[in-house]
């Protein structure tokens, strides 16, 4: 659900492999995102009511997950070939 997100945000901050000087939008002044719907799909899962919390950490993403069936944190490794 949010790789595709996660993949643009990337490809803005990146050329050739390398951060640009002169980018707007530079990843280590990202702390974080705050989402919140009615219904969402998650993992399959069918979700009402439901927060995701996506928190920039030194080195993976902490994405906590509140709604009306489940409740949880994911710990996402920022290098997945780790």
């Amino acid at each position: 659900m949010l790789k595709p997100y996660y993949d643009w945000f990337n490809s803005l901050t990146q050329v050739n492999g390398q951060q640009p000087e002169n980018t707007l939008l530079k990843k280590e002044l990202f702390r974080g995102i705050d989402l919140q719907a009615n219904k969402a799909n998650f993992l399959g899962q069918q979700l009402s009511n439901a927060r995701f919390e996506l928190s920039n950490k030194d080195s993976n993403w902490l994405i906590n997950i509140n709604s009306s069936q489940i409740a949880g944190q994911l710990n996402v490794a920022k290098n997945l070939a780790q």
